[in-house]
């Protein structure tokens, strides 16, 4: 855009200079000194024709091409004694001094061009005392005020051009920001499947634990109940009933691992039900198929969006099973409360208790390492206070809306 303004520039200076020669041409070629006229034109064509060539090489030596150009037009102006001979080419200096130079640096070559037809004019008037000193004064008022104008618009033109260049810089910029900000959301998007998956593994993970731990253990008994029936139903009735009833006591606790196993994999139910429906039904699964009496206290209305309340009930559901796997006795309490933007949870039983940090040490306690990965999850923090033979305390403490919303489904 640049290049395309000073082109048109230097090809308007041609014409102005060309139309200011072929005004005064009759004159020029019966002048005495025509052919010092003409050579000193002609050296002025030949410095317009390599300004652009000039420009663009070296702007440094501008101001040495402006003084050469300014030297020849004050030469044509003592040759040819007309007053407003150069009025035109000083326009072509105009404007080639404000396309080259900044504003400030332009006016300043305006100001010289200005002065140079004031005092020549004024020269003239003086050396013919014919004209009207008066007629002069006022043609050169003239010919400064267009000088400032032309001036001005130049000025104008390389603002809005400057503007312009910003504003296509800005827009370029913008439009890189875009996409950053679309490839950055694509590999967001690919880091949140990751993670997704990675929270299915470890899931599926927990689930394969739990099923090693209780179920599978439980069928390995039923097996060998059942196999000691059968050797010792010809031998001993009694005893095989006994192995019998034992039997079918393992398969009812195999049946009831099985039904909590099959509600953790329903996170639905609180989506649909809510979270304290949710866990009162799970309380009355666990009193029904465990005989764990649990005390739910809720103060406050629940607040948290579906995923933190599927969280949260997945952590209080691990807390209630390890009661019921390890705690040895038949009640607990959960105490629940909402308050302005943070929620605490405490799950306390009277069993027999544990040394957290031994669990911790022995590299065991998969349960409680899930629980403490979902409230950190949730931006909240777990606390456990424990000690043999003086049951267990845990409390969970959050933020609503601190967690890492939708970027890890359960």
């Amino acid at each position: 855009m640049v290049r395309h303004r000073e082109r048109i520039v230097y090809v308007v200076a041609w014409l102005l200079t060309l139309g200011g020669t072929l005004r005064y041409l009759g004159y020029i070629l019966g002048h005495p000194s025509q052919w010092a006229i003409l050579g000193l034109l002609a050296a002025f064509f030949l410095l317009l024709a390599i300004g652009p060539w000039l420009s663009r090489r070296s702007r440094q030596y501008m101001h040495l091409y402006m003084a050469v150009q300014t030297c020849i037009l004050v030469a044509l102006t003592l040759v040819t004694t007309i007053e407003d001979f150069v009025a035109l080419p000083f326009l072509s200096l105009i404007l080639l001094a404000m396309t080259v130079f900044p504003p400030k640096i332009g006016f300043r070559w305006i100001a010289v061009f200005g002065a140079i037809v004031v005092v020549s004019m004024i020269v003239y008037g003086i050396m013919f005392h014919g004209i009207n000193a008066g007629m002069i004064l006022l043609t050169a008022l003239v010919y400064i005020t267009v000088f400032l104008f032309v001036g001005a618009f130049m000025a104008v033109i390389r603002q809005l051009e400057s503007a312009r260049n910003e504003a296509e810089v800005a827009r370029k910029e913008s439009e890189d920001l875009l996409a950053e900000l679309q490839a950055a959301h694509q590999q967001l998007q690919a880091y949140t499947g990751q993670a997704e998956e990675l929270a299915v593994i470890a899931e599926r993970n927990r689930l394969a634990r739990n099923l090693h731990d209780s179920v599978s253990q439980t069928v390995f008994s039923m097996t060998l109940s059942a196999e000691a029936a059968r050797i010792l139903f010809d031998r001993d009735a009694s005893r095989a009933a006994s192995e019998l009833d034992k039997l079918q006591a393992l398969a009812k606790s195999a049946l009831s691992e099985m039904r909590s196993l099959v509600f953790e994999l329903r996170p639905t139910a609180v989506t649909e039900q809510g979270l304290i429906p949710a866990l009162r039904h799970h309380i009355v699964m666990l009193q029904r198929q465990h005989g764990l009496v649990v005390a739910l206290q809720v103060e406050g209305e629940p607040y948290l969006t579906d995923l933190e309340a599927q969280r949260l009930f997945r952590v209080l559901q691990e807390a209630l099973n390890n009661v019921v796997k390890h705690a040895r006795t038949d009640r607990a309490s959960v105490a629940l409360q909402f308050e302005d933007r943070r929620v605490l949870a405490r799950i306390e039983d009277e069993g027999q208790g544990f040394a957290p940090e031994a669990v911790g040490a022995e590299g065991q306690g998969i349960g409680l390492s899930t629980m403490r990965e979902r409230v950190e999850m949730l931006g909240g923090t777990l606390t456990i206070d424990s000690s043999p033979g003086a049951g267990t305390r845990v409390t969970v403490e959050l933020a609503s809306g601190s967690g890492e919303g939708d970027h890890d489904k359960d």
